[in-house]
């Protein structure tokens, strides 16, 4: 009987653990009949009200100058993601910025050498991307120093603008060098 009650405690504690199910991904191939989860992207998880984006690396490789400067003066590395994309057509909303933009997010990844900048746990709001003409909005990635031993950015790199199909769970290389080098 002990055995049993165990048993039963055990299957009640297991499945009042396990997940609720909120988490959903979707796939363009999918058909949920929840009309605002057809236009995500492939690949996106939709998470209450908001949407986890598949992660992405951008490989940062400076000169050696660039890197021997950023080590020397203890500087760190900034790779800055700036998430857009075009509202619809006749949308007004404070999530439209000054260039007419829906701005998205912009995560960032301070790195202390060149090296792999990892964007995991990326989420955009689903407010915001329901406001997007095109669900496969831009990824724009810039790199600058972390101003911490100068006022001014100390490196110039390799930008990346592209449509987040084409960043998304990949891993992206970008070369810089000392601004002036």
């Amino acid at each position: 009987m002990k055995t049993l009650i165990y048993t039963l405690l055990a299957v009640c504690l297991i499945v009042s653990c396990s997940p609720k199910g909120e988490n959903k991904e979707v796939s363009a191939d999918s058909n949920p009949s929840d009309n605002s989860k057809t236009d995500l992207v492939e690949g996106f998880i939709l998470d209450g009200d908001s949407i986890l984006l598949p992660s992405f690396e951008i490989q940062i490789e400076l000169s050696k100058k660039a890197a021997k400067k950023i080590s020397k003066d203890n500087e760190t590395i900034i790779v800055q993601a700036y998430l857009s994309g075009t509202p619809k057509d006749s949308v007004t909303s404070d999530l439209i910025d000054e260039m007419g933009e829906v701005n998205l997010g912009s995560p960032h990844v301070e790195l202390t050498q060149p090296g792999t900048a990892k964007f995991r746990g990326v989420r955009v709001s689903k407010a915001a991307y329901s406001l997007l003409k095109d669900k496969d909005f831009q990824v724009l990635i810039n790199v600058f120093s972390g101003r911490k031993s100068s006022e001014l950015n100390l490196i110039e790199c390799d930008i990346l603008q592209e449509p987040v199909t084409v960043v998304k769970a990949t891993k992206h290389v970008l070369k810089g060098k000392l601004i002036g080098e």
